[in-house]
């Protein structure tokens, strides 16, 4: 984040939002991984239909992947939080954990802010795999 212009009592921010590139290179990686897994374990499409994501999170290492997907850079945290404040904050508080959201350096918001991102994408990665692989079968 850095200050564009000062003009009295107004300033322009201008912030980088890291979170959505986040986000979206977590999901490629995600769907990469559950293909793969898929083609090991020979799973076809329904397979993958009934796939949860919590009967997966632990076997394609889910934990690790969205903390790799946290931004580590102190004004990338910032301006993550300039931008997103409500919706970290949500996330956060949806996962039942009591207290201040901005603790460590509010890391594990946005940690909680994209694990939520990817659940909700999940039935789309799945639909994205079942047809990936039904285009390699042909």
């Amino acid at each position: 984040m850095r200050i564009v212009t000062h003009t009295g009592d107004q300033y322009m921010i201008e912030a980088n939002d890291p979170l959505p590139q986040a986000v979206r290179n977590l999901i490629s990686e995600v769907t990469a991984s559950l293909k793969e897994h898929a083609e090991e374990c020979k799973l076809d499409a329904y397979d993958i239909d009934e796939l949860e994501y919590s009967d997966v999170c632990d076997t394609l290492y889910f934990g690790e992947r969205i903390d790799s997907a946290v931004p580590i850079y102190t004004g990338d945290i910032e301006d993550a939080w300039l931008i997103h404040e409500d919706e970290l904050k949500d996330a956060y508080e949806l996962t039942g954990i009591a207290g201040d959201p901005r603790e460590n350096s509010g890391m594990t918001a946005i940690y909680f802010y994209i694990e939520q991102a990817l659940m909700e994408k999940w039935d789309e990665i799945k639909d994205s795999v079942v047809a990936s692989l039904k285009g390699d079968e042909e």
